[in-house]
């Protein structure tokens, strides 16, 4: 009783119960970061699913968009799946990757061979740090790909769960050769807060056509 509406956003939003109404990701996404960033033009988004990236006019309109196929290499879950391999946490692994001295190699675009190579490291020896440093800077190379395919236009945000991922980000920025903008608010929430966004205009515009 204290909302006056509610927009669902992501891959479960058609089957939110309480929901008026709903809005692609790629719509809430653009909203969202225009409402924390207005200057950014291109958009990357890593999830547990999915990575797309795409550019934002000046007016807002959403264009020359890209997303990875089917394949999880490279998303939230991939990471996920590769730092319980090694038992540790997503926060603790994050900070590890920022302590490697020399990262190593993780070339399987295929989680399961990617695991393959992440459990072989492990039993040569080899750093925790550099290891998680590797898996980092692999996932980074797999999204810089991605982000290359569209016209890559300043300034630039790294949304989703995965750009809570320090390590990523890092070996990101670097492979892009670009800081990222800095975002108020948490990135993995921007498509929540875009779809708020639209949610209260929705609700005053049925106000007004009501008078």
């Amino acid at each position: 009783d204290q909302l006056d509406g509610c927009v669902a956003c992501g891959f479960a939003r058609k089957v939110v119960p309480y929901a008026n109404g709903d809005v692609p990701e790629i719509v809430s996404l653009s909203r969202g970061v225009r409402w924390a960033h207005s200057g950014v033009r291109t958009v990357i988004d890593a999830g547990g699913q999915k990575i797309r990236a795409f550019n934002i006019e000046e007016d807002g309109k959403v264009f020359d968009s890209a997303t990875n196929e089917k394949c999880a290499s490279g998303t939230g879950r991939f990471i996920e799946v590769m730092v319980r391999a090694l038992d540790l946490s997503l926060d603790r692994a994050s900070a590890l990757a920022l302590e490697a001295t020399d990262p190593v190699s993780i070339t399987s675009q295929c989680g399961v061979f990617a695991e393959s190579e992440l459990i072989t490291h492990v039993n040569d020896g080899r750093n925790r740090a550099d290891i998680v440093a590797g898996l980092c800077r692999s996932v980074a190379t797999r999204i810089a790909s991605l982000v290359r395919s569209i016209r890559l236009e300043e300034e630039v945000a790294f949304v989703g769960g995965v750009a809570k991922n320090a390590g990523v980000v890092d070996c990101t920025a670097k492979e892009l050769g670009l800081r990222f903008a800095e975002l108020r608010v948490d990135p993995q929430a921007l498509g929540a807060l875009g779809a708020a966004l639209v949610a209260r205009e929705r609700h005053e515009g049925a106000g007004s056509r009501a008078r």
